[in-house]
């Protein structure tokens, strides 16, 4: 089934959030992130770990039998690293369920529209901008228009995105935007001032050690570095 928030008749908004922490440098943004997706990487975790098995037994059986049909590719929950070309065909895979993108540092992915071929770049930011409202599209190449082929459509897309940046390259690439890609996020900016100490607290290693991860107590520790 799709959630989604009903504004009038026939517009409907998906909740595809795009969040994005916004810090210096040492800032800790990474560790805020990791909090944030430990859930979900740790259910892809176990989808893939199972895929991962049935690659296997699929190998073996092989052996005996030539005939054998390998899996099918996995639904995925969340990716890191990636092209416009697999994201889509992973949401064609996951058929409506939603997919995280999420990376360390944003520079990376909004500074790497048009890698593999410059002439795309304006492409891929437009099918990003698709992407957030949730609509979907059907992409077209002449040497895939033949009787028999397959249509392509991205349909019911719903991908959140979260990451962290800092100040001065995200007004770089906001003064260089000229279809509000940026824009689209809520940014949450860190406070400036540094923590006064660094440690590495019991409960933040124990948080670690569980694939469904406990709640931190807010100590008096946790309160004086946030």
């Amino acid at each position: 089934f799709e959630l989604g928030l009903v504004l009038s008749s026939g517009w409907m908004v998906k909740p595809a959030i795009w969040g994005a922490v916004l810090g210096d440098v040492g800032s800790q943004k990474t560790f805020i992130i990791d909090i944030a997706t430990s859930p979900i990487v740790a259910m892809d975790d176990r989808i893939q770990d199972d895929y991962d098995r049935q690659v296997r037994e699929w190998e073996a059986d092989k052996k005996v039998n030539d005939k054998a049909e390998p899996p099918e590719l996995p639904q995925a929950m969340c990716i890191t690293d990636f092209t416009m070309e697999a994201v889509e065909k992973q949401l064609k895979i996951n058929m409506g369920l939603g997919l995280l993108v999420y990376t360390d540092e944003l520079k990376t992915w909004l500074g790497g529209f048009g890698r593999y071929n410059k002439s795309s770049e304006g492409s891929e930011r437009s099918r990003w901008c698709q992407l957030y409202e949730g609509r979907g599209y059907r992409r077209i190449r002449s040497k895939e228009m033949v009787k028999g082929s397959k249509s392509d459509r991205i349909q019911r897309p719903l991908v959140p995105v979260c990451g962290a940046i800092q100040p001065d390259v995200l007004m770089s690439l906001m003064e260089n935007s000229a279809d509000g890609l940026e824009a689209r996020f809520i940014y949450a900016r860190l406070p400036l001032r540094q923590p006064r100490i660094r440690f590495d607290p019991p409960e933040v290693r124990d948080f670690y050690r569980y694939e469904a991860a406990p709640a931190l107590p807010l100590t008096e520790q946790l309160d004086d570095l946030y």
